[in-house]
């Protein structure tokens, strides 16, 4: 399931006070999960396991769900179904190129198709 070839990464990003105050290991989880090959086509919804990530970073899970918990905490990120799908609820008013209609659309498909709520 690929989200494309590259995703855009703002300088404000850095900037932000909720990304600012974070440890460098939740930096690092957030832009992982903004940039990896395990988001999708809409904006936001990454489907990969704590474990998976944790790998990826070479972090044990223990830290990797310390990092998830301080971004869920900041609100910047959602992680439902025991950890196999997160949500980056800030990215799709960060995606320039759809509008809300297309968005809506795939998030939809997508949350039905994987059986997910992200409320």
């Amino acid at each position: 399931m690929s989200g494309g070839l590259y995703r855009t990464v703002r300088i404000v990003f850095w900037s932000q006070p909720k990304i600012r105050t974070l440890h460098m290991g939740s930096k690092l989880t957030l832009l992982q999960m903004k940039t990896s090959s395990f988001t999708c086509q809409v904006p936001g919804l990454v489907k990969a396991t704590l474990a998976i990530l944790a790998d990826e970073q070479g972090v044990s899970v223990q830290e990797m769900e310390t990092y998830l918990k301080t971004l869920s905490d900041a609100g910047l990120v959602v992680v439902k179904t025991e950890g196999r799908f997160m949500y980056l609820p800030n990215e799709v008013a960060e995606c320039p190129y759809l509008n809300g209609k297309h968005v809506a659309h795939r998030l939809l498909w997508t949350t039905r198709f994987f059986k997910i709520s992200l409320t």
